[in-house]
């Protein structure tokens, strides 16, 4: 009975750590000099695995209280736009990262994404060599940045590509639920055959 208690306990712990909310990337490496001008900034993505997009990320620079930023998850495929979260004036803080919920949506292996955000000014990476990404991101990403935004609002989908990825816009996500429940599954049957082992 306790040996049954503690598998269910401990599968349950994998469980909720599968669940845990990861961030899609963090940034690293060779920082260049802040372009300015209004432009998109992007990153186009595919995922090894379901996921569902739970928040939105931004981080721009010189930032004042009359801007309002907003970051769009589009399917690229499909031409898109399937999720949105807004900051009001005063909201976003000069280069720091803030995320704001938006609408759950999943995303499928297979699919082409791209999370976008117009801004003015944000830090500028050589490459993308030392970004640490989320498991279940596949890291053949492209960065797009876009010339010619029509301000804080514009939810283009990029097109131009750019060797030095423009990094205003983020997400967080979860593992979709029927991947959790596969690894619940798995977790039991592993630890049961190794508590007959023992």
């Amino acid at each position: 009975m306790k040996k049954t208690l503690c598998l269910a306990a401990l599968a349950a712990l994998i469980t909720s750590s599968a669940w845990a909310s990861t961030i899609a990337y963090v940034e690293g490496g060779t920082t260049l000099d802040p372009i300015g001008g209004f432009q998109i900034a992007a990153m186009n993505f595919t995922v090894k695995n379901a996921i569902i997009v739970t928040h939105l990320g931004f981080c721009g620079l010189s930032l004042g209280g009359g801007d309002t930023p907003n970051v769009y998850l589009h399917n690229v495929d499909e031409s898109t736009t399937i999720a949105t979260a807004s900051w009001a004036g005063g909201e976003a803080q000069s280069g720091i990262w803030t995320y704001k919920e938006c609408s759950n949506v999943t995303l499928y292996p297979g699919t082409n994404y791209q999370v976008s955000a117009p801004l003015w000014w944000r830090t500028v990476y050589s490459n993308d060599e030392n970004f640490a990404f989320g498991s279940s991101i596949n890291t053949n990403v492209t960065w797009y940045r876009q010339d010619g935004a029509s301000g804080w609002f514009d939810g283009s989908i990029a097109a131009t590509v750019t060797l030095n990825p423009n990094t205003a816009m983020n997400f967080q996500y979860v593992p979709e639920p029927g991947m959790c429940m596969a690894l619940a599954a798995m977790s039991v049957f592993g630890l049961r055959r190794l508590a007959r082992r023992a």
